[in-house]
């Protein structure tokens, strides 16, 4: 009867070290590393000083960013329309407006880890928004007050940033 307990005690201790050597210590190896994955992205996070965003949230500030850029920007738009504007001059003030004012989006960044600031400054210049707003400015802004010119800059901007956004 003893010899019979031995073996199976024995056995079972052999199979358990296996199973944790061969099963259990794998996961944990996966798991960890994982774990080391997510805490350097982090770091990377941290360091550049972001706020990280869920979608939502982003859609949101960027919202809020085209609102107060094309406030911003229909004054002064206002004003070159009252002399005699050039598309050039017109495309340069509507990017110089809104690539500048993206700087109040500094230090978000979306869950993926992109800065938000960068991405709208990137949709900006590589859509033609400014020069699009610039040719809708001397087609049909030219005798409409300030904020009927915010309100049709708002929504060009808008279409046109978020229309690359789900483009993408």
């Amino acid at each position: 009867m003893v010899p019979v307990q031995l073996v199976s005690t024995f056995g079972l201790a052999v199979f358990l070290v296996l199973y944790y050597v061969l099963v259990i210590r794998v996961e944990e190896n996966r798991r960890y590393e994982s774990l080391r994955d997510a805490v350097n992205s982090l770091m990377v996070i941290i360091e550049k000083g972001a706020t990280l965003l869920p979608e939502e949230q982003t859609r949101r500030l960027e919202s809020i960013y085209v609102e107060v850029a094309c406030g911003d920007l229909a004054g002064p738009l206002h004003a070159a329309l009252q002399g005699a504007p050039t598309r050039e001059g017109l495309s340069r003030l509507t990017k110089e407006t809104l690539v500048g004012r993206t700087s109040l989006l500094q230090g978000f960044s979306r869950r993926d880890g992109r800065g938000l600031a960068e991405l709208l400054v990137a949709r900006i210049q590589n859509s033609g928004l400014p020069d699009h707003l610039a040719d809708q400015a001397l087609d049909r802004w030219k005798t409409i007050d300030r904020d009927t010119i915010e309100r049709e800059c708002r929504q060009a901007v808008e279409r046109e940033l978020f229309f690359l956004a789900t483009a993408k």
